[in-house]
Formats: C-alpha cells, structure tokens, sequence
C-alpha cells in the first residue's frame, strides 16, 4: 500500500518538481563527464598530468554531488512544509510515523531514479563532448566511442546514491519529533509576518551596506599590494555575512515599504500580493540565493579567464619549439647548443637582440598604467630586422618600418593597448618618433621583452647601443623533445652546472635553467593546472547556477494551487487569458530579478578585484571580455529556467 500511494503521489507531483528534476540531471551528467575523464586510459597514459588532472578531477566531482546532497536537503524540507497537511491526515488516519516517511523516501527513489536514468544520458553525451575537448587540449587522438554501460557509470551510480543517502542523513531530524499538530500548522508557522521592527531592519540593512562596501575595499588594496592572506579570508568570510543581511533585509524592506504601504500598486492586488508573501517568505532564501550567485560567477569567470588564457599562451609559444636567453653575450656556448640543436633539424631559427631605455614617453605612460603594473625596470627595444626575422619564424609577412617612426608590439591578452597609447608622436631617447601602428599578434613579448610590450624601431636608432640579452630561437623538424632536453642538459651540465630542480608529482629530476625553455615542455606543466582548473571552475559555477534559479523556480511553483482560485476568480471578472497570462509573467520576471539586483553588482566588483592578481598578464580590456561572456552564460541559464517557471506555472493554472 505504502509503495502504491508513493508512486501515485510521484506521478502526482512530477510536474510540480520538474525543473528540480532537470537540474538533478544535469549535475549526474556534469558528474559523469568528469568521472569519464577519469577513467580515461589515454589520460592515465598521459604520466607527467594524470595524477594532479585526476586529483583535481575527484575533488571537484565530491564538491558537485554535496552540492547536490545539499539541494536535495533543501527540497526535502522545502516539500514537506508544502505537504506538511497531507502528512498530517495521514497520521491522524492512523499511519505510522516510519511509514510517512517511508512513504516520502520511496517518492524520492522514484523521482530520483528518473533523473539519474536522464542524467546517465545526458551525461553520456556530454561526456564525450567533453572528452574530445579535452584530448584536442592535450594533444591526445580522440575517437568517438559511445558506451551506455561502463565503470564510469556504476561510479556516477554510486556516487549520486551517496547523495541522496547524505540528504536523507541531513534530513533526518525533519520526520523526528513530529506530531500531528506540527504538520497541520506547518504552514502556517512559515507564514507568519517577519518584519516585526522595519526601523531595525533598516539599521541593520544600511550597516550591511557599510560593511560590504569596506570588506570591497579591503579585498581590493590587499590584493594591490599583495597583502596579508588571513585579512583577504577575513574580509571575504564578513563579506559573505553582510550581503547576506543586505539580501534578507531588502527583500523584507521592499516588501513592507514599497509594496503593502504604497497605495498606486493596488490595481494589481493579485501579483503583488503574490510577490509581498514570496518575499516574506524567502528572506532568508533571497540572502542564501544572493550568496550562491556571487560564487557561482566568480566560478565561472576564473574559468573562461584560465581557459582562454592557456588558449593564447598555446598560440604565443607555438611559434618556436626552443628559446635560449644569453644573458652574458656567451657566443661560444651558444654556437655549442645551435650545433645540439642541428642534429634533430631546424626548419627555421631567428637572433633578437634585445636593449632597454627609461627615458620614454611611452615607458612613463605603461609604467603608471594599472594594467602593467610598476614592476618593470626598462623599456625593452628590439629592432626592425630582428622584428621581421621572428616574424618569418612565427610564419608571418614582415613589415616596413617609415623612418622616424616606431610601432609597439604587445601580448595578445593585452587587447585595449590602443586606448592606452594612441597613435601620436612619442618621445623616446630624447627623439620624437611617430607610432605607425600596435600589434598584439602573438609574438612571445614576455620572453622576449619580460613585459607584455615592446617597442620596434629601425635598426639605425640602436646600432650605437649594447643589448641587455639576446634571444635565439629555433623551430625544428624533428619534435623528439624528450631527447633534446637531455642533450641539452648535459650541454649544461658539463658547461657550467647551472641546472634547476623540477618536481613532477612526487618525482624529482634535474631540468634545464630558466633561460632555456623548450615550449612544448613548458606548455605541458601549464596543462595540467589550467584544464583542470578550467573544468571544475566551469562546472562548479554552472551547478550553482543551476541549484539558484532551481530553489527559485520551485519556490514560485509551489503556489500555484493556492493562487489558481484566484485567478479563476479573476478570469469570471473579465480578465482574458492574455491579461492574466502578463500578470503572471511579472510576478515571476520581479521574483527571478530580485536576488540579482544586489547579487550581481557585487560579484561583478569582487571578481574584477580578484583579476588584479592578473595584472600585468591581462589588460583591464581583456578581463571585461571574459566577464561579458560569463554575464552571456549567467543570463541565457536565468532566461531558461525563467521561461521554463512561466511556462509551467501557465499550464498549472489554465
């Protein structure tokens, strides 16, 4: 019987619970991608990353179903005060306690058995979807192979069961202790009028501010002068405690004064009656809800800035396969590693001479720019010839250079140069040049230049000029790097011993000196750290997404009986379907809306803080990109699950 009642109740309440369904299967399927990662043969063949990438891969996997327990904690307490009189009646009919809630749990099973069987499909896809990203990041072949059950999915199986056993754990305490007195007033319990004291809401809303505005400001300076971390803990633990009194106490302001005491909001008496007691209600949950849109774009902003950052990096070193930097003009052990280098092939090399100056218009311009940072103790200068000579290396079309004028290459993350250095005359060493143009092509300006620009001028304004380091460069036809790197290490070895110590999980080898870089080894070491910090960030900032607008839909949806007398009501008064169908559509427009109009401003102004840590590795320009594509991302998720609300709020009440 018990069985029968759970799965006619189920069915009952899947429409009501459906947009919690789809976000549970999401995260099965997020969880599955990244379990198929794991179990990936070609990745754990992948020796130098496998171990940090799987690391990295199962944290994040832990984190995302205990967010998942979480929101199955908050749905089951959420549901029960919704159903608490339905629990009551059968507890005054004589049903056991145990058995109300083995009547609950067996509904979740239910549901939850069809959100793991949508998720397992999903996840399949997206798996390896996923995958081919992945191997194409890594350098892998990827070939397309389906398989609907594997290991992978008796782990995703497992692992989403552990969720719904912990949520059953969290949840426990709810069915304790429960008589039926407590389920028939449950609802009303949570109905009962919070603003008991607006003054003192107001006080503690505008200390809030104060406060948030401070941990703002704090965050900001120490991470200008790369401060103390325990105050940036601090500051961003206070941070998380103030918005949050700002959200819960806003809602119940607004509700108090704008809605309830202003006369001009009563011709529509039903949507805002219907938004004043969903404020009411979810304080609280508009503070928590607050909170997980801050993290949820901070998550995915950190990732697309890794992700594409990695992306430039791969373009910017894949214009040479070794660089050694001469710091001491050494041309005999130069031409000894140039004849190392002869007998795996060169396709191609290039000698760049690099010199440095101070006095410059455009050195004083970048060196107080916020951007760059005031850490560079030169202007770096290479001329024309040596420019074109790396730019036929790097497979580029060499460019002419009038007299009396010079032009400025900067890196590729720095997209906003033309803002900070329009085209006009410029004084360098005492002479006035013209800039004809800026590059940000990828050129390898940090290794060439230790900054993210350089000036090019005609081979005539250094000739009289000593260079402070050389740079040499070759591409080669033979890729064996493994075998380079140790001819070359004995190279140096037996030259001067100036060797370093990498570590490489917990092996340790000798490796060549900081001035040789070999870019498919140094592109490797970035693999691991940038993908893996790319996907759980994405991921991570997505489910937060999804459990946000998740709480909020189910919120909303859960009037829906409640308010359909009402709109019946109003539709025998007159009102067509259209009408009422607009009343709708606003009432869950301001309820989606409200949580960010605090929320986004603020993670906006902390992300942005937090991306000084990029400064002079990304310009200001370059970092705005990366947020609009993350305010793209946040907004198409809050569109969908706002259109979906709408949709199955409509067919709940017509």
């Amino acid at each position: 019987m018990i069985k029968k009642l759970a799965f006619r109740n189920a069915r009952r309440t899947l429409g009501d619970y459906l947009i919690y369904i789809m976000t549970v299967s999401f995260a099965i399927a997020m969880d599955h991608a990244l379990n198929n990662l794991m179990f990936s043969e070609q990745i754990q063949r992948f020796s130098n990353i496998s171990s940090g990438f799987t690391i990295i891969l199962i944290g994040t996997s832990a984190l995302m179903m205990f967010t998942v327990a979480m929101l199955i904690q908050y749905m089951t307490k959420f549901i029960l005060e919704k159903r608490s009189k339905e629990f009551g009646l059968y507890q005054l009919m004589g049903i056991e306690k145990k058995d109300i809630t083995k009547l609950y749990w067996f509904e979740q099973i239910f549901l939850g058995l069809i959100s793991i069987l949508f998720g397992l499909f999903l996840g399949v896809i997206l798996g390896e979807v996923l995958e081919a990203i992945v191997y194409n990041f890594l350098g892998l072949d990827y070939s397309l192979d389906i398989v609907f059950f594997n290991k992978t999915i008796i782990l995703t199986i497992f692992v989403t069961l552990v969720s719904y056993l912990l949520a059953a754990v969290f949840s426990s305490k709810l069915f304790k202790n429960q008589k039926i007195i407590h389920w028939i007033q449950a609802d009303r319990i949570n109905e009962k009028v919070k603003y008991k004291n607006p003054e003192r809401m107001d006080i503690v809303f505008k200390i809030s501010i104060l406060v948030t505005l401070i941990c703002l400001t704090i965050i900001y300076w120490q991470i200008k002068i790369q401060g103390s971390f325990k105050i940036i803990s601090l500051s961003i633990l206070i941070l998380i405690i103030s918005t949050y009194n700002m959200a819960a106490n806003l809602s119940i302001i607004f509700n108090k004064r704008i809605l309830k005491d202003n006369d001009q909001y009563t011709k529509a008496v039903l949507p805002i009656r219907f938004i004043g007691a969903k404020i009411n209600l979810m304080s609280r949950q508009m503070g928590t809800l607050t909170i997980v849109l801050v993290a949820g774009f901070s998550f995915v902003l950190m990732g697309f800035l890794f992700g594409r950052y990695y992306k430039l990096n791969v373009t910017e070193y894949s214009n040479f396969d070794i660089l050694y930097r001469d710091d001491l003009d050494n041309g005999d052990f130069v031409k000894k590693v140039d004849d190392i280098i002869s007998k795996y092939g060169i396709e191609a090399k290039a000698n760049i001479s690099t010199y440095g100056i101070k006095d410059s218009d455009v050195y004083d311009i970048m060196i107080n720019n916020s951007d760059f940072g005031a850490w560079q103790e030169f202007e770096p200068i290479i001329s024309i010839s040596d420019y074109n000579e790396f730019r036929i290396l790097s497979g580029k079309k060499p460019i002419h250079l009038e007299k009396g004028s010079f032009l400025v290459q900067g890196a590729s993350t720095f997209i906003d140069l033309e803002k900070i250095l329009p085209i006009d005359d410029y004084n360098i060493s005492g002479e006035s040049l013209h800039l004809q143009e800026i590059i940000t092509e990828p050129m390898n300006t940090r290794d060439i230049g230790f900054t993210q620009y350089y000036i090019v001028v005609n081979d005539d304004k250094v000739s009289d000029q000593k260079p402070i380091f050389k740079s040499y460069l070759w591409k080669i036809k033979d890729k064996d790097i493994e075998a380079l790197n140790d001819d070359l290490l004995k190279l140096v070895v037996a030259e001067n011993g100036k060797v370093r110590k990498v570590i490489t999980g917990t092996d340790e080898r000798l490796g060549l000196p900081y001035n040789f870089l070999i870019s498919e080894e140094l592109l490797d070491e970035m693999k691991v750290s940038t993908l893996s910090f790319t996907i759980s960030m994405l991921f991570m900032g997505l489910l937060f997404f999804f459990v946000m607008t998740t709480v909020l839909a189910v919120s909303i949806l859960s009037e829906t009986k409640q308010y359909k007398s009402r709109y019946e009501l109003l539709s025998k008064l007159g009102l067509d379907n259209k009408e009422l169908s607009k009343m709708i559509w606003k009432q869950i427009l301001f309820l989606f809306i409200f949580p960010i109009v605090l929320g986004l401003p603020v993670a906006i102004i902390l992300t942005m803080t937090f991306s000084m840590v990029f400064q002079g590795y990304m310009s200001g320009g370059y970092i705005v990109r990366n947020l609009l594509m993350t305010l793209m991302v946040f907004g198409l998720v809050y569109i969908l699950y706002m259109l979906a609300t709408y949709q199955t709020y409509k067919k709940m009440i017509f």
